[in-house]
């Protein structure tokens, strides 16, 4: 090995614990503790943040129960709204992302109320992005 990619190596090591870096999902049973705590933390402040008062949160609100509404009128399971958020290093939110993905309208509405909220911590060294919260859609709810 050469001289900086041994150096390149052992910083790696240092960092990761030796453990090798994980570039892929990780499930819940397999997270370190700091992550799943960190992840609720997340959850919370993305939920705090969609249930805000501006009027982008609720007109996003009110879209989602729309849409949850309909689904329990067909007898089907209310929507789970999947959200997957890239944290910056101080720990706000710089990137979100919707599962399934919604319209260009509702999607800025998303990112609006969303990108830029403090999580009030940096995520964990070395946690794998982006952090999976599901969040139940109810009409009324």
């Amino acid at each position: 090995m050469t001289g900086p990619g041994w150096i390149g190596a052992a910083l790696r090591s240092l960092l990761t614990g030796g453990r090798p870096a994980q570039s892929g999902p990780v499930s819940l049973a397999d997270a370190p503790e700091a992550w799943v705590v960190y992840a609720q933390r997340v959850s919370r402040r993305l939920e705090a943040a969609l249930d805000g008062t501006g009027a982008v949160a609720s007109r996003l609100r009110a879209y989602l129960e729309c849409q949850a509404g309909a689904a329990e009128n067909d007898g089907a399971m209310p929507p789970e709204l999947l959200l997957r958020a890239w944290l910056d290093r101080r720990g706000d939110v710089e990137r979100i992302e919707g599962i399934p993905a919604f319209v260009p309208d509702v999607a800025a509405d998303l990112r609006s109320v969303l990108v830029g909220q403090p999580i009030g911590a940096p995520p964990p060294r070395g946690m794998v992005q982006p952090v999976v919260v599901r969040v139940h859609v109810g009409a009324g709810a």
